[in-house]
């Protein structure tokens, strides 16, 4: 009875050994993949790209399902980016988007997405890959800026309506973001592009006496004495530059307003 109680005792500690060596790596094991992470990182942040790049696949293939070693394919987009591999690094970020999606860097995956896109002369694509990062992360609080990005090539393409549709997301759905008051005055652009005098002027006022930066507020202005200049309203264009320049004095807007009045 004594032999078979010490059988198995043994049997159960050899099991809980193994157990816990499966669930707790080695010491020497987890120096070595730090060192691993460590050097492919150092080498991105030297800015010598190649290496960096050859250094993180050979880490993600040695530490796949690792949290660095998932880091590790992140920091392989962002080195493949570095060195212009637009559509290498599209594929890298898309791929950790679609597989990490719990990954606090999943939405910024999406944003690089479209970065890479945009690098290669993808507009269209990269539009889209800008939305991305709302339709699958709505909570991000990069959803408002990768929503601008999206729509300031929409009005570069001329297509008012999608980039009116994507700045009103951003003015509907996150009054309360930074992105809010630029939002505005890409929207009031927009307007003006369409001939929508009254529109522009409203959001532009709206920009100029919100809470936003004194540099943003200085740009509202700089639009708005320009609207103003281009339907004729003269007076009302000289008061809005003697506003910009008397209020932001070292906004590099006021030199633009002092050329406009003396234009």
């Amino acid at each position: 009875m004594n032999r078979f109680i010490a059988s198995a005792t043994i049997e159960l500690l050899t099991l809980s050994i193994l157990l816990l060596a499966l669930c707790c790596p080695l010491p020497a094991q987890d120096a070595k993949e730090n060192a691993d992470f460590k050097l492919a990182v150092g080498l991105y942040n030297d800015g010598m790209y190649d290496l960096a790049v050859e250094q993180l696949k050979n880490f993600i293939a040695a530490y796949p399902a690792t949290s660095q070693g998932i880091d590790a394919r992140y920091q392989l987009g962002l080195a493949q980016m570095k060195l212009k591999r637009y559509d290498e690094a599209r594929v890298t970020f898309q791929n950790f988007a679609l597989t990490y999606t719990d990954h606090s860097r999943a939405p910024d995956a999406w944003m690089q997405v479209g970065e890479a896109f945009a690098a290669a002369g993808n507009d269209r694509e990269a539009a889209s890959a800008y939305e991305r990062v709302k339709v699958f992360h709505p909570k991000s609080p990069i959803v408002p800026e990768a929503l601008l990005n999206a729509s300031s090539i929409y009005r570069k393409a001329g297509e008012h309506e999608s980039a009116k549709k994507t700045l009103r997301t951003i003015i509907q759905d996150y009054p309360s973001s930074k992105s809010l008051a630029n939002a505005r005055l890409i929207l009031a652009e927009v307007y003006a592009d369409e001939g929508q005098s009254d529109l522009a002027e409203r959001e532009a006022r709206r920009v100029a006496e919100s809470d936003a930066s004194s540099n943003v507020k200085a740009s509202a202005l700089l639009f708005l004495g320009r609207l103003q200049a281009s339907v004729s309203l003269f007076d009302d264009a000289a008061k809005t530059f003697r506003t910009l320049i008397t209020t932001y004095k070292k906004a590099p807007q006021t030199a633009a307003a002092m050329f406009e009045m003396g234009s």
